[in-house]
């Protein structure tokens, strides 16, 4: 079956629904997500750097896959296709749960999911690759201070630990509190727990 053809992403859709988040991560590929993220952004990561982002991309994908499959009752349908650019593919899926539907749009790079973007929340794995590159650049121009309190967000979001969660949020940076993967986190918490205090602006 030729790589990208209409029938290989109905096929796909076949898979997500059979068993939806074993079939994701089979087409996720951490390395060529990576060389994905060095081309848009005209990077040149070392090995040190790469292994780091690897780290936390796989954590906060483990987050996004969580409540991308936390309903049981799912119907994937494929929608269309366009090629961006070369070796680039994008792809549009339905998904349709108990609460409702939503739209989602899968950025392909040589044969592997490197961007799943919910067209009805705007928040996707690319919002991933800005926050990764903001962090590498937030790391490089504070190297004393560290990050790990942003993985324990990402962590407590995953447990529904929302308690911990806005501890943790609290002790971020303020130039990363304001990404969109971290406030559609917040989002999500109010959204389980609507006696959460949400934090004030800043």
């Amino acid at each position: 079956m030729a790589l990208y053809s209409g029938r290989y992403f109905v096929n796909f859709a076949a898979a997500l629904n059979q068993h939806g988040e074993t079939a994701l991560r089979g087409r996720l590929d951490l390395q060529k997500s990576l060389d994905y993220l060095e081309q848009q952004y005209q990077l040149s990561l070392n090995t040190q750097q790469r292994e780091g982002l690897a780290s936390t991309y796989s954590a906060i994908i483990d987050s996004t896959l969580a409540a991308l499959f936390n309903s049981r009752e799912q119907q994937w349908k494929y929608i269309a296709s366009e090629q961006s650019s070369e070796p680039i593919m994008v792809s549009y899926y339905r998904l349709v749960t108990k609460q409702g539907y939503a739209y989602y749009r899968f950025t392909w790079f040589e044969g592997a999911i490197v961007d799943m973007f919910n067209l009805n929340s705007g928040v996707g794995a690319q919002d991933t690759f800005d926050l990764v590159v903001d962090m590498d650049s937030y790391q490089r121009q504070h190297p004393q201070q560290r990050l790990e309190r942003l993985g324990d967000f990402f962590n407590y979001m995953r447990q529904a630990n929302y308690t911990q969660l806005m501890f943790a949020y609290n002790d971020l940076p303020k130039p990363l509190k304001f990404h969109d993967m971290v406030l559609s986190g917040i989002m999500q918490a109010y959204t389980d727990n609507p006696q959460m205090v949400l934090p004030a602006p800043l």
